[in-house]
């Protein structure tokens, strides 16, 4: 039951995490460098397909996890969250490690180059007020896009390089492995609680349309 409960709670999330993020990254590169190529296919549902994609390939993963020495166990006597030990639980962790960074990756790289398109090309048939605008969210949703990003590239390097500085320190593994988990995971959802003002309560939405109405009167 720890690990069933570990592979879903732990490996599903910490791998559709990263899947979502590449997929917004290149969905937003497509939508911006190939628009032509994202309205002929609009009539297909495409994001929930992706999504559906990204979560079965989680949960192989999860799966992948279950059987004796390949997943991932909590201890709450030392209140740590590790792999067991074996050759399928190394291979598993290292499938996990380089996947996240690939992710980071391509997410990052796809950004850049959104980025570099939005700085140094014009968009033609829209006012300096709307390209402006564009501009701006286009950029909110790439820093949310790479703060993420980050944030699971470094739990990542704490579980497998930075509780190594002190392995004799129960309360520096627990950093590195359950608090670093668990923090990561927190700020992440703080983000997209932040970037995203459909989740945000009403007072804080509005406060965030006067911010940006009166951007948009500076900028007329």
């Amino acid at each position: 039951m720890n690990v069933l409960v570990a592979q879903v709670c732990g490996s599903f999330s910490y791998v559709l995490g990263p899947l979502l993020l590449t997929s917004m990254a290149l969905n937003r590169f497509v939508a911006l460098c190939f628009p032509v190529f994202k309205s002929s296919n609009s009539k297909l549902p495409v994001t929930s397909i992706w999504i559906i994609v990204c979560i079965i390939t989680a949960a192989c993963y999860a799966v992948a996890g279950l059987p004796e020495d390949c997943g991932y166990m909590f201890l709450p006597e030392e209140m740590l969250w590790i792999s067991e030990e074996g050759k399928c639980s190394e291979i598993e962790y290292d499938i996990l490690l380089y996947f996240v960074f690939v992710c980071s990756i391509i997410s990052n790289t796809a950004n850049l180059l959104t980025a570099g398109k939005l700085l140094f090309d014009k968009v033609a048939g829209i006012s300096n007020t709307d390209a402006k605008l564009r501009r701006r969210t286009y950029i909110k949703r790439l820093s949310q896009c790479f703060i993420q990003d980050s944030l699971h590239s470094i739990d990542s390097i704490n579980t497998t390089y930075t509780y190594k500085l002190d392995e004799s320190s129960l309360w520096f593994q627990f950093i590195c492995f359950s608090l670093s988990f668990v923090v990561m995971h927190m700020l992440d959802g703080f983000v997209m609680f932040f970037f995203h003002t459909a989740v945000q309560p009403m007072w804080l939405r509005k406060q965030s349309s006067v911010k940006i109405m009166v951007s948009a009167a500076r900028i007329t």
